[in-house]
């Protein structure tokens, strides 16, 4: 077996995996190239139910549905490099965006449903942000910076939130990236609710990871979410449920936004 398709890019170094013992023994893993971990697309109603998408098997990363329900974004491995593809969800066919061979994940649509915000490696820098139109066209730097950056939620207001240095920023629509959440915990997963109002992140403030809102652009104290640990928040699409992962479970929790955030 050769080191190709590795599940980590850094080890994928094409090279061969044997080992040979002080005595001259050979051992060897049989095969070509790593197997690709082929997955079927799915999404699951609201009652549980599960429903196959036309879309062939692929090492699947993410997916993104656009705000206007009509197409599904979604990025799938391929070697070293993650494409950046989109799926027409009422005509069907697909179609690989220009974002070339490189590290491109993950990625957020845009207000309007017509653009793609995303982190990637090209130009030789480390992971910064870029936007590329879906019906065609180049990858356009959005933020340029010596940290790696990791796109995070697109609002509704045209802002968009990322994560660098293990702190949320935020880039306003003809404005400037400004640190949003820094402190001594490391966040992540900030996601805006669909007013763009509130923002739902995790943190490892309590000493395990734990979901939060704060409103946006702030400056209110955080209001706790989960308990026992949580991870990966989304809002429901009339901004009254958060979802989130916890120990592998899909939780949701009623909320009611206002000026003083309630939690059920």
């Amino acid at each position: 077996m050769h080191s190709i398709y590795m599940p980590n890019a850094r080890d994928e170094t094409g090279a061969a995996q044997v080992a040979v013992s002080a005595a001259y023994h050979l051992a060897y893993a049989l095969g070509g190239v790593y197997p690709e971990k082929l997955a079927t697309a799915v999404r699951v109603t609201s009652t549980g139910d599960t429903v196959t998408i036309d879309l062939p098997k692929r090492e699947y990363l993410s997916f993104r549905v656009s705000p206007d329900g009509n197409r599904l974004a979604f990025v799938a491995r391929h070697g070293r490099s993650n494409e950046i593809w989109v799926h027409d969800l009422v005509q069907g066919g697909s179609r690989r965006l220009n974002t070339g061979a490189f590290s491109n994940w993950p990625m957020e649509w845009s207000p309007d449903s017509r653009s793609l915000a995303f982190s990637s490696d090209r130009d030789q820098a480390r992971r910064n942000l870029y936007r590329i139109a879906v019906d065609g066209g180049e990858p356009e730097r959005l933020v340029a910076s010596e940290r790696a950056q990791t796109i995070s939620s697109w609002s509704s207001n045209g802002v968009i939130a990322f994560l660098e240095a293990g702190d949320i920023w935020v880039l306003p629509p003809d404005g400037n990236p400004a640190p949003f959440l820094t402190s001594g915990s490391r966040e992540g997963y900030a996601t805006f609710s669909p007013d763009g109002q509130w923002l739902a992140y995790v943190s490892n403030q309590s000493g395990q990871r734990e979901v939060y809102v704060r409103p946006y652009p702030g400056p209110e104290p955080a209001t706790s979410i989960s308990g026992d640990g949580g991870t990966n928040p989304a809002w429901s699409a009339d901004g009254r449920q958060i979802f989130y992962h916890r120990g592998g479970v899909l939780m949701a929790v009623d909320v009611t936004p206002g000026d003083e955030f309630q939690v059920g």
